[in-house]
């Protein structure tokens, strides 16, 4: 595999690192201490997936990664509802990079002077400075900002992600949520019996409220080209049929939601060096997964909503 610091502009290095999709890899564990990947042998691949270390619970810490550029009335709305909709909103952190310039809205202000008061009515005294303490926000020049991937990239190597079984959620500045996300989500994502699951699709739309949560999912498997690059496909939105299914192995990865071990986000953080880059992005961070032994699941939930006016 080519160094990462050459990957990008040069697009035939870039498009070498997709032909990966289509090899296998193999990684060993660097110490005990840290997590072991998987590996995929050419000819040899593990039959059963490797359980999880441990069962997530409702104490289990969630931190969400969430790359704004300008848009900070809406990132601060993403901020509030993910608190106000989940049902452990206690076990919420937030790693938030803004790219803003003079005159933005900052997200984090926002979310301070106009949201909080509400949120935190009725709760302790100290609810108020206990939320600010989890949210971790990082602003930096529109000049330097220089795509989404490559922002999430910055944003990798800034998160701030504690706890060795907490979960992370990847997702959008302009996102809502369904009555007890959290609780659904993990869920799903214990059902795949997979320690190595990354559960991913892109998030149903705001406007398709009536099959949110467990009602259907969505289909997210396959590719088409667009500039000659792959960019994964919504099959449909699926009903769910009597009882719940489980989450489908898919060959897609979908920066709007992913779901995981926070082991997932250290091991594969997004690629900084992808600049300039939308179409990639995701088949980039697919390969990249697959090759560090992660498995990508179509989540059997639509926990995650996606508001895109005005974006």
């Amino acid at each position: 595999r080519p160094p990462r610091s050459t990957l990008f502009p040069y697009t035939t290095l870039f498009r070498s690192r997709i032909a990966l999709v289509l090899a296998s890899a193999f990684f060993t564990a660097e110490g005990a201490k840290k997590f072991r990947l998987r590996a995929h042998r050419a000819g040899h691949f593990p039959r059963e997936p490797i359980h999880p270390f441990s069962v997530p619970n409702g104490h289990s810490q969630i931190h969400m990664l969430i790359s704004a550029f300008q848009d900070g009335d809406r990132c601060a709305n993403t901020i509030n509802r993910a608190l106000d909709k989940a049902r452990y909103p206690d076990r919420l952190s937030f790693n938030v990079l803004q790219a803003a310039g003079p005159g933005d809205v900052v997200c984090l202000e926002e979310f301070r002077s106009k949201l909080l008061p509400n949120l935190c009515s009725g709760q302790s005294t100290d609810c108020e400075a206990a939320t600010l303490a989890r949210i971790h926000v990082w602003t930096i020049p529109l000049k330097e900002a220089k795509g989404p991937a490559h922002q999430r990239g910055l944003l990798s190597e800034r998160a701030i992600l504690p706890g060795q079984d907490s979960m992370c959620l990847s997702t959008d500045s302009h996102m809502s949520f369904v009555d007890a996300w959290d609780d659904l989500l993990i869920q799903d994502w214990t059902s795949t019996n997979n320690e190595f699951a990354v559960l991913t699709a892109y998030p149903l739309a705001t406007r398709n409220a009536n099959f949110a949560g467990t009602k259907a999912h969505i289909n997210l498997c396959g590719y088409f080209l667009e500039d000659d690059l792959p960019r994964g496909v919504t099959g449909a939105t699926l009903t769910n049929q009597g009882e719940q299914s489980k989450p489908t192995l898919t060959m897609n990865w979908a920066a709007g939601q992913s779901f995981s071990r926070c082991h997932a986000e250290k091991n594969v953080p997004v690629d900084k060096e992808l600049r300039w880059l939308f179409t990639g992005e995701e088949v980039d961070r697919a390969v990249r997964l697959w090759t560090h032994g992660y498995d990508l699941y179509n989540p059997s939930i639509n926990a995650v909503k996606i508001g895109r006016a005005h974006v």
